[in-house]
């Protein structure tokens, strides 16, 4: 059995709704079950994570519906989900009202704090805990990666703007970048390893359109 999750918005209640469903061998069907607006990920387990409006970031585990930041009404998305059960995404505390990436594990949130103050946005998780995402600075969007307590800003392709989306098991990282010299800024997919950012487009044979964003990579590397 595998499982899909997704969201699909309702014409009756004018809204959108989360989903799950269970996939057969030739049967696909919904699953009822409370899920939270936004769906973003599901883990190994079968574990899903998301959020929305209200209580904020969510994980259904068995079943149950966790808020991770209790019933306070947080301003807050979970963003991915590795198979460990650790979370990360982000939260907007009351006492700055900027976005703040986030890891929960164990029943306990930590706020990760920012890159050089800027607010940050995490998007992805591996089995190590390391953390990738964007934070937003006055120059433009930049790609970090969040591993032993420290943000590292992953730098770009050599314009403004770049960040980061997913991440795999062997710290293998894919994202998007601008490109320098553009006007208007153009946008190339990916990939970071060994300390280093490579436009996906060179790695490749040539195609008919660019490639402008990768958002997930696994652990094969695909």
């Amino acid at each position: 059995t595998r499982t899909v999750i997704g969201r699909r918005y309702s014409l009756s209640g004018m809204t959108w709704e989360g989903f799950r469903w269970h996939v057969g061998d030739s049967v696909v069907y919904p699953v009822p079950i409370s899920l939270p607006e936004e769906i973003t990920d599901i883990n190994d387990a079968g574990q899903i994570v998301g959020g929305g409006p209200g209580p904020g970031a969510s994980l259904i585990s068995g079943g149950t519906k966790v808020l991770l930041f209790g019933s306070n009404g947080s301003v807050s998305i979970a963003s991915a989900i590795n198979n460990a059960g650790h979370v990360t995404g982000y939260s907007v505390p009351d006492t700055d009202g900027i976005r703040h990436a986030f890891l929960y594990a164990d029943g306990a949130v930590q706020d990760l704090g920012t890159l050089d103050g800027a607010s940050s946005d995490a998007k992805d998780i591996n089995l190590a805990d390391e953390i990738v995402g964007f934070a937003t600075t006055p120059a433009g969007s930049r790609a970090f990666r969040y591993s032993s307590s420290r943000f590292t800003d992953l730098g770009s392709l050599g314009g403004a703007g770049s960040a980061a989306l997913g991440i795999n098991d062997a710290g293998q990282i894919v994202g998007w970048s601008s490109l320098a010299g553009e006007v208007p800024q153009k946008v190339h997919a990916v990939l970071y390893v060994d300390d280093r950012m490579y436009d996906l487009n060179a790695l490749i044979d040539p195609l008919p359109v660019t490639l402008s964003s990768a958002s997930k990579i696994n652990n094969r590397g695909q």
